[in-house]
């Protein structure tokens, strides 16, 4: 019979028993998703530093989601995945504030609109209100000016 400080029956950290290698594979699951939540975290956080709205939107929620699902049993979460909760909900903030800024200055009057305006007027040959106003009203054309959008199979190099 076995006297040790840790009584004959509990599993001890050194013995290769059933319930010891299980929450190592458990363990060892939940650092690795941490750790790829980590990544995609800090991922996100550089798609929004280059200005990409989609990945960071996507990396970020991937994040988040690795993060909460590589909790323990007892509800505790490893550091990295704190990162990643903060590094994806952070990416994903920053991201909704600036799409909602850009529609803001898109949508107002002011000299940023201006200047949209005079340059869409000088590329496409149409302010950027009334494309808009094409596209609300459902007559959007997509061949605006010299710069054909969509579909160009069937134009001849002269027409472009």
């Amino acid at each position: 019979m076995d006297n040790s400080s840790n009584g004959p029956y509990v599993p001890r950290p050194d013995s290769d028993s059933g319930a010891n290698r299980a929450y190592r594979e458990y363990n060892n699951s939940a650092n690795s998703m941490a750790r790829a939540a980590s990544t995609l975290g800090v991922m996100a956080l550089i798609s929004v530093i280059t200005m990409l709205i989609y990945p960071a939107l996507v990396l970020g929620s991937i994040a988040i989601i690795l993060a909460i699902l590589s909790r323990d049993r007892t509800g505790f979460m490893h550091d990295k995945a704190k990162v990643a909760v903060t590094t994806g909900a952070l990416a994903i903030g920053i991201n909704l504030a600036m799409l909602g800024l850009t529609a803001g200055v898109l949508l107002t009057q002011g000299p940023v609109k201006q200047y949209v305006n005079d340059v869409f007027e000088e590329v496409y040959g149409y302010t950027f209100d009334e494309m808009w106003e094409d596209a609300r009203d459902g007559r959007l054309d997509l061949n605006y000016g010299n710069l054909p959008i969509g579909n160009t199979d069937t134009l001849s190099p002269t027409d472009i």
